[in-house]
């Protein structure tokens, strides 16, 4: 059992209730029968083409080699070839079905079973195109039917809900998200949002800021960095899909990590996807998992590519590693990026897939394939190449693999060709394409697998394509993409690559070609990390290494630190430890600016070898240890592509194409003038410190990356970060101080003239019935939210979609008011006739107690009709909206809640289970008289609820006041029930032939609305408290 004692409704009158009964049972045949019908449509559509189809099953199917020996005795008079599909006629006129290989052409392929010419030609071979419509409405028509009839069951459903239920399977959708101000269909302004005047006032401030921040900077006023919303319950890193990114099963383009990876299309979240990661306070890459994978459209894009050929293309904002000009790392925009400045590149990540899809072998006959080979003809693999060595391993593979398979040569006498459907499809399976040259890539299957297939398709590559010249390894493609995926290979093998670009205006060049070149160190680290199987190409590579052993190391530079080298040498000088090698190299620094790996490990080394620490040093140190490399930017330019993200806690960072990508949407909001919207912030800005994960817990990694982002806003930044909440008790105080989210605007539950505005707004794409009186709705519903108001709205417009009606009624809506606040009607729920009379004499106990004692609210409506949880309910309503609440109100309220238990101990002798929620209410509000409000004479005026204690997720979890304080609370707690339930006692035992009154006629009639139960109060003499409300 159950009541509202604070804010209630009254209910229409019984015969409305059983119209609309009436009406629901008039509906529910034609509903059931539309729905049958449709679904007996569909049996009939079905079963017409099952049996159609079943038909042309009758025929048939001999295999491929069976119509070989027919054709071959001559036995077969026709044949009909349909894509991949043989109607073979024979001579009898008998018709059977067969199938020829895919993508191979019927003459091929029987002379690859054995038949000769002379046979084929005696039979007449018919080709006909598939592409009819008859052809594709037979294939498909099965796959639409059953798509089309649920398509149209749920919109049978859904249909006269009109905008209420439109968005009914959108929730959990919750996402980061930019919002153009130019967008009239997401644009929302203060026109739209009813009520909260005081809350609209306050941020318009904010919005002036954003148009016109000049006219508050010259007066020296600053605008607030954050602004919190309070009240009652009720932040991209961006870049090119074809980034490639390194993740545990190898390397992806980052548009293709749905494909991957389980992305949630409703929140975007990302399971299983770990990728490097940078840590620039540490200077350290570690693999770290993604939370968020995101799909952000097309967008302007900036694109930078280095002195030794990476390039990454993002967002304006997009934010990469860079070494400044004081020689530190630190984060930089595009936008930001000059000529010349020098970008932080990751290598050395050592990260593989584990895809075992292709053995050893295969995957370097896939490289040569990949170098010189041809897929592009039907069931042909053409291999060109003048290299025995090469055409050896080519055919040794084949044999061993495909012994049965033939190996011919082309009239170009160095084109080796296999025809053979298996080979190649065994090779599509692997992943391979048509190979054109500008069109190259190295499979998925082969990017995804572990270290050694990545070194045997590398050898292979190179062996055909590759080369060693004078110093240095080589390798040339046209093909772009195949090209960047080398060098991100390489990269994450730990060697450095630098490529360039030979444009097509080049007379040498047809197209624009892409040259990677390994020279010096690098040049060691790829003989020993990968090399060539090609003899003759490894020994060229291995006499030159072992004949020149001094490396040039020219690649692998640090830029803009020589003053931090000569400032760790001086403190080395003045100690008389420095030596004449040391001297040089910092004369060498000092000139050419920059200190190759090489170098600084040595001078480093000679730091540590005497004992000697500093800062500096130890910040040359990280970097060595860092796994980063930079190059300076030689080319910017501008475009526009779709753009992709990823969120990675922690470090919030990822490498992509090499780069330290990093960002946030915050910094998306600084790069123009924007708000950053972040709702509930209390799920991760409560007090730190609190949780079972110490500082590594994740929820407070995220909100001391919001504490330092708003830190890093400038005072003219023309950005504001607003959240909302309604715990503002448990926020970090970090998070609320002055500087950070500085201002709070209170958002108040509506008062009646901004129910109705709301109302009115909840309204606007509803057909509403002329007898609806929105003013009286907003009359019966104070205490309720914003939230509340458009439940209500909805559950009207539902409940006269349910009854078949085209417009929504007076009625529907009062309906709405209970079903809001107190659950859905439970008619089926019956009672004995025993709990039917427990339940009418416990309500009729609430209801008279209410409408006795002076300070209570009067009722509304009592009832018996089980409603949620509750086995019946009695509804009162104030007659005023007030802000405030009295001792006088509460002790009222206390008796109230209480008259039902009393009412079952007076008549029945016992108590049930019902009143068990009333207990609850009473106790809940007798505590917070004395803890809360100061309403306890011998406590007093203390409020022993704070803020203060021992705290774990962001809640108080211990006193702070005695043992013997407690005491008395609980002893205070206890007084202010028991006079709740002599008050109650008295009232029903003085008025003891009214409360039999109500409690028969509730078990007569289950339902009493207000007009009925006030005729029975008058009755017997009792006063009724003053109206302002009209009745409905």
């Amino acid at each position: 059992m159950d009541f509202n004692f604070l804010n209630q409704n009254k209910e229409n009158q019984n015969k409305d209730n059983s119209k609309g009964k009436d009406n629901k049972d008039k509906k529910e045949p034609k509903f059931l029968g539309s729905i049958a019908s449709t679904v007996l449509i569909f049996m009939i559509i079905t079963a017409l083409y099952l049996a159609l189809s079943g038909k042309t099953k009758e025929t048939v199917n001999i295999p491929i080699s069976d119509l070989a020996s027919s054709v071959s005795d001559g036995d077969v008079k026709k044949i009909l070839v349909e894509g991949e599909k043989l109607t073979v006629t024979y001579e009898n006129d008998e018709v059977k079905n067969s199938k020829k290989e895919t993508e191979s052409s019927l003459s091929q392929t029987l002379f690859n079973y054995g038949v000769d010419k002379l046979a084929l030609e005696a039979v007449e071979i018919e080709i006909k195109d598939e592409s009819g419509f008859g052809f594709w409405l037979l294939n498909i028509l099965p796959f639409l039917l059953p798509i089309a009839f649920i398509l149209l069951f749920f919109w049978y459903l859904s249909r006269q809900v009109k905008g209420a239920g439109m968005q009914a399977f959108t929730f959990g959708q919750s996402k980061a998200r930019l919002t153009d101000p130019n967008d009239k269909n997401t644009k929302i302004t203060f026109k739209d949002v009813a009520g909260a005047k005081e809350a609209k006032e306050e941020l318009k401030e904010i919005v002036d800021f954003l148009k016109s921040p000049k006219k508050f900077l010259d007066i020296g006023a600053r605008i607030p960095k954050g602004v919190i919303l309070t009240g009652a319950p009720g932040t991209g890193k961006c870049i090119v899909g074809d980034s490639v990114i390194l993740t545990n099963k190898g390397l992806i383009e980052i548009k293709d990590i749905p494909k991957y990876f389980w992305v949630n299309p409703k929140n975007n979240t990302v399971k299983g996807a770990i990728l490097p990661t940078f840590d620039i306070t540490r200077c350290r890459i570690a693999d770290q998992e993604a939370s968020h994978w995101y799909d952000l459209g097309e967008q302007e894009t900036r694109k930078i590519i280095l002195k030794q050929g990476m390039e990454i293309e993002g967002t304006r904002e997009h934010p990469v590693v860079i070494m400044n000009s004081d020689g530190y790392l630190e984060f930089k925009k595009l936008e930001d990026i000059k000529g010349g400045d020098s970008v932080a590149i990751g290598f050395g990540t050592n990260m593989y897939g584990v895809s075992r899809d292709s053995s050893r072998d295969q995957s370097y006959i896939m490289g040569l394939l990949t170098g010189d080979g041809n897929l592009s003809h039907s069931s042909r693999i053409g291999f060109t190449s003048v290299d025995s060595e090469l055409v050896g391993a080519f055919k040794g593979y084949i044999e061993a693999q495909y012994p049965d398979t033939q190996i011919g040569l082309a009239s170009d006498g160095i084109t080796h060709i296999v025809t053979s459907w298996a080979v190649k499809k065994d090779l599509y399976n692997a992943g391979m394409s048509y190979l054109l040259s500008y069109d190259k890539t190295i499979p998925p299957n082969i990017l995804q697998s572990p270290k050694h297939i990545l070194i045997a398709f590398l050898q292979g590559l190179f062996d055909a394509d590759g080369y060693f010249y004078r110093y240095s390894f080589g390798y040339t493609t046209v093909s772009k993409k195949l090209s960047d995926q080398v060098m991100v290979i390489l990269l994450n093998f730990g060697i450095i690559p630098n490529r360039r670009i030979k444009h097509k205006s080049d007379n040498s060049h047809v197209r624009t070609a892409y040259e990677i070149i390994l020279s010096g160190s690098e040049l060691e680290k790829f003989a020993k990390e990968i090399g060539f199987r090609l003899n003759r190409k490894q020994k060229q590579m291995n006499d030159y290494l072992s004949s020149h052993t001094k490396r040039n190391t020219n690649i692998d530079l640090f830029y803009n630190i020589s003053h931090i080298v000569d400032r760790a040498w001086k403190e080395l000088s003045i100690q008389k430890l420095s030596n004449e090698q040391l001297s040089k190299l910092v004369n060498k620094v000092r000139t050419r600016k920059s200190i190759s790996r090489q170098s600084l490990s040595l001078f480093v080394e000679a730091f540590k070898n005497k004992g000697l620490h500093n800062e500096d040093v130890e910040y040359l140190d990280f970097l060595l240890e860092s796994k980063l490399f930079f190059s300076p930017v030689e080319i910017i330019e501008i475009g526009k592509s779709k753009v992709y993200d990823f969120t990675v806690p922690k470090t919030h960072s990822f490498i992509s194409n090499g780069f330290i990508s990093h960002n946030t949407l915050l910094a998306r909001a600084v790069a123009g003038e924007a708000g950053v919207f972040v709702d509930e912030i209390d799920a991760i800005g409560r007090t730190r410190g609190g949780g079972f994960g110490g500082g590594n817990d994740e929820r407070e990694q995220t909100l001391n990356q919001i504490l330092v982002e708003m830190d890093g806003f400038e005072p003219n930044d023309k950005v504001i970060v607003m959240a909302a909440t309604n715990r503002p008790d448990v926020l970090d105080p970090a998070l609320v101080r002055p500087g950070r989210f500085d201002r709070k605007v209170i958002l108040d539950l509506p008062d009646r003239a901004d129910r109705e505005a709301i109302l009115e707004i909840h309204a606007v794409k509803k057909p509403l019935a002329e007898d609806i009186n929105l003013k009286l709705i907003a009359e019966r519903t104070p205490g309720f939210s914003g939230a509340d108001l458009y439940s209500l709205m909805n559950e009207g417009a539902i409940l006269a979609a349910r009854e078949e009606r085209k417009k929504v009624a007076q009625f529907d809506l009062i309906r709405a008011i209970e079903k809001v606040m107190l659950g859905p009607e439970r008619k089926s729920h019956l009672l004995s006739k025993k709990e039917k009379e427990i339940t009418a004499y416990h309500e009729a106990g609430h209801a008279l107690v209410a409408s006795v004692l002076p300070y209570a609210d009067p009722v509304h409506k009592v009832s018996i009709v089980a409603r949620g949880s509750a086995g019946g309910y009695t509804l009162k309503l104030p007659i005023e909206e007030r802000k405030l609440q009295s001792k006088k109100e509460f002790i009222d309220d206390i008796a109230m809640a209480l008259g039902g238990y009393v009412a079952e101990q007076m008549i029945f002798g016992d108590i049930t289970t019902g009143p068990s929620s009333d207990l609850q209410v009473a106790t809940n509000l007798a505590r917070a008289m004395v803890t809360r409000w100061g309403m306890s004479d011998v406590i007093g005026p203390v409020a022993l609820s704070s803020s203060g204690g021992k705290r774990e997720w962001g809640e108080s979890i211990d006193k702070e006041y005695s043992e013997n304080i407690s005491m008395q609370v609980d002893s205070e707690v206890k007084r202010i029930i028991t006079d709740g339930l002599k008050s109650a006692e008295k009232v029903l035992t003085e008025h003891r032939k009214v409360f039999d009154a109500i409690a028969l006629k509730l078990i007569e009639v289950e339902t009493l609305e207000r007009e009925e139960y006030e005729k029975i109060l008058t009755a017997h003499g009792i006063v009724l408290k003053k109206k302002d409300l009209p009745a409905i």
